[in-house]
């Protein structure tokens, strides 16, 4: 059942194509829906019938696992409930039937990621998730600064790519296998010094999709999209991180530095998020940063150990921030007709100027506040298990739980001092429901996910530095102390002379952005000066290294670059002859080469020399000005691929027809400038369409044809060309598809004239 799971959400893009003959935009959004709940079906049954086998086999092999189908069925749950909103909240928008399109396409990336078996398939799914949301975000594709921030929030995930790329290619190496299933079986019972540095890679690759301090942007400033969008992405894709380290639990119990890691991250990151959630004035904006703390704390619970937690958490998070931004879409949309601001009793508590209160005792105050927080939190653990204190895991878990009631009590004591004692004995009650049920639901699902030794194990592993704890623990307590003097002071109305200092750099978000934006810049002019003055010396270099292969090497050799397959950098001349001359004749000779290539071993830095072939053109796309400048460039970069792949035909059929492409719109469009050509999307969409899949198959087909790096330079020239290839032509793609079409140009669509 379940290779019908991820299959069906996918349908929808099919019908798609049929229902386009029909007039009346509303049939398939409707459509759509119902297939999101035959899914959801589907994948509720699958998890109830308790069959965990793993189905299919080679790249679609499937796991049947408890973690996979849960977090399938939670996906296609509240994928309905966006489907369901969307259909009466953006049916005046324009691109209706396109936003649903891509609300299915990433719906069934996100059921094929979390039931992967395949490290390949899992990491193309990986990869596709960010690809997918970078086109949701552009859905108000006529402000710029949809598509600055979808351009941020694309390169992110694209980095969240590189770390568990690197981690797959060494997963193959050491087990000579890409089924996740053997590799998990093997790995408990190995002990490789390759995997600690697996699962630190596998770590990072999860804090960078996941929000984490430093990389948290793209979630706050990400809201130029829909509001549906924006609940997705807090749901369901930044969640993801605890997905990717819960799917590799196996691998770490050898791990050594990821967890701690992990730990130290998540802390300052739900720290830094949660005191910049209460600087904000915007709706969505405040929810970002309250994502980016609750984000921080399930980054913690993965660095002590507590995996099963953590789901817990993604899942809790993500059905109640799913529920807030769709309830902030109405809200907002009320405020505009309607702005006055609502008198209840927490706005009046808030704002009024004299209130009567009346006193309670320090000392009383203090044990409510400090000490029953504390019992609640042991109490609650203890009763669910009894080893609470043999695992320092547990201790962290006690501490950080003791310090949230605490700051939970406080704030609900400043709304309600009226009336101390009930507003005490109702916080309290309410604090043991809430820490009752998050363990007992925690610890349910631990059972329900992993063996008890596999969680024992990761336990063991999980903090072996007491003085990073310690730390933690006086960090978190000066944070707390803090507070509390500034809510002190605060109720007297007396403002500290740091307050104002620490205001003004908090309200400038930590000046995070303006150093993106210089980093930005400094990157931009040295890829611009890499990829204009590099050409003499490296070509020296390669020369030189050409001079001092074996004798049969360079005989069968030579004619092969000069004619059939022009390297680096023979390959500059080839993409000016291919811009110049807009041919597509040349395009054939790759496939011609990598057959005469196929007979015999040529020298180890021929191999090094088409990897760097894909890298420097793959820079150099992101300095081009026009789309056929871009083609030859990229056809460049893939002659470097063909090289290495035993499927030459395919790779170079995707550049030819780019340069196919760039021919009509310069005969069609009498241009093919960049910033020119603008809002294709509207006036182009089958030709917008085709773009995106040339490019998108550009640089994901050479993962499945391409040999993985087996050398270290291999390994890092792939993956810096790959990671390169995909940014620069994304970003060159957004260029051209969004934006406000000229008004001073007549678009033609392919085979339809706009």
């Amino acid at each position: 059942m379940e290779q019908f799971i991820f299959t069906v959400p996918l349908l929808s893009f099919v019908s798609a194509l049929f229902v386009a003959l029909i007039k009346d935009d509303k049939v398939f959004p409707k459509l759509s829906t119902y297939i999101t709940f035959v899914a959801f079906l589907l994948s509720l049954a699958a998890l109830m019938m308790g069959d965990r086998t793993s189905v299919l086999g080679g790249l679609l092999e499937l796991y049947g696992d408890n973690l996979g189908l849960l977090l399938s069925t939670y996906i296609l749950l509240v994928s309905l409930v966006v489907h369901k909103f969307s259909e009466r909240y953006m049916a005046d928008e324009e691109g209706y039937r396109r936003f649903y399109i891509l609300l299915d396409l990433m719906t069934g990336v996100l059921v094929l990621l979390v039931l992967s078996a395949n490290l390949l398939t899992l990491l193309v799914a990986w990869h596709l998730m960010g690809l997918l949301l970078y086109l949701l975000l552009n859905q108000n594709h006529r402000r710029p600064q949809a598509l600055r921030y979808a351009n941020l929030t694309f390169f992110t995930h694209r980095l969240a790519d590189v770390p568990l790329f690197v981690a797959v290619v060494l997963l193959y190496r050491e087990f000579g296998t890409l089924s996740l299933p053997e590799i998990s079986e093997k790995v408990l019972h190995t002990d490789s010094g390759i995997l600690p540095v697996v699962t630190l890679l596998i770590t990072l690759s999860a804090m960078l999709k996941s929000a984490q301090f430093l990389f948290h942007h793209w979630i706050v400033y990400s809201m130029e999209g829909p509001t549906p969008v924006s609940a997705l992405m807090h749901a369901g894709i930044v969640n993801a991180g605890a997905f990717l380290v819960n799917r590799f639990a196996p691998l770490y119990v050898h791990d050594k530095l990821g967890l701690t890691l992990a730990f130290i991250a998540g802390s300052v990151t739900a720290i830094v998020g949660s005191v910049l959630m209460l600087l904000q004035t915007d709706i969505k904006k405040s929810l970002g940063y309250s994502t980016v703390g609750q984000m921080g704390y399930m980054v913690m619970e993965l660095g002590v150990g507590a995996l099963a937690l953590a789901v817990y958490h993604m899942m809790a998070h993500g059905i109640f921030k799913a529920t807030l931004f769709l309830y902030s879409g109405s809200v907002i949309h009320s405020a505009r007709h309607d702005p006055n601001i609502p008198e209840d009793e927490v706005y009046r508590t808030l704002t009024r100027k004299e209130e009567v209160v009346k006193k309670v005792p320090w000392f009383l105050y203090g044990i409510i506040t400090v000490a029953v927080p504390l019992l609640i939190v042991f109490f609650t653990h203890y009763i669910f298990e009894e080893r609470i204190l043999e695992y320092k895991t547990s201790l962290i878990i006690l501490f950080f739980g003791w310090v949230t009631a605490a700051q939970v009590l406080v704030s609900v004591f400043r709304l309600g001092r009226e009336k101390p004692i009930l507003t005490a004995f109702l916080a309290i009650l309410s604090l043991l429901v809430v820490m009752t049920g998050y363990v007992l639901i925690g610890h349910s699902l631990q059972s329900f996910l992993y063996n008890e030794i596999l969680v024992e194990r990761i336990y063991e592993v999980a903090f072996t530095s007491w003085w990073v704890f310690l730390a933690e623990v006086l960090f978190m307590g000066a944070v707390v102390l803090i507070g509390w003097i500034f809510i002190y002071y605060a109720s007297k109305e007396k403002f500290l002379p740091v307050y104002l200092n620490l205001y003004t750099h908090f309200s400038r978000e930590l000046y995070i952005h303006d150093v993106y934006d210089l980093v930005k810049g400094w990157i931009l002019r040295f890829i611009s000066w890499v990829s204009r003055k590099t050409a003499i010396p490296a070509g020296a270099l390669v020369f030189g290294g050409f001079a001092l292969g074996d004798l049969e090497s360079r005989t069968l050799l030579l004619p092969f670059l000069a004619l059939f397959l022009p390297l680096f950098p023979l390959s500059l001349l080839t993409s000016k002859l291919v811009d110049r001359l807009g041919s597509v004749a040349i395009a054939l000779f790759p496939i011609v080469g990598v057959v005469l290539l196929r007979s015999y071993e040529p020298d180890a830095w021929v191999r090094y020399l088409a990897l760097f072939t894909l890298l420097f053109h793959s820079l150099r796309i992101l300095s081009v000005r026009n789309i056929r400048a871009g083609a030859s460039e990229l056809y460049s970069a893939l002659l470097g691929l063909t090289y290495l792949s035993e499927k030459a035909a395919l790779l170079a059929v995707l550049p030819l027809a780019l340069i196919l492409l760039s021919s009509y719109l310069r005969k069609t469009i009498l241009t093919d400038e960049i910033h020119y050509t603008k809002g294709l999307m509207i006036k182009t969409p089958l030709l917008s369409t085709v773009l995106v899949l040339i490019l998108v198959l550009s640089y994901t087909l050479p993962l499945f044809l391409y040999e993985l790096p087996k050398s270290p330079l291999d390994l890092v020239l792939f993956t810096l060309g790959w990671f390169f290839l995909g940014l620069s032509t994304l970003t060159n793609l957004g260029r051209v598809l969004w934006g406000e079409p000229r008004k001073d140009t007549v678009y033609r669509d392919l085979w339809r004239r706009g």
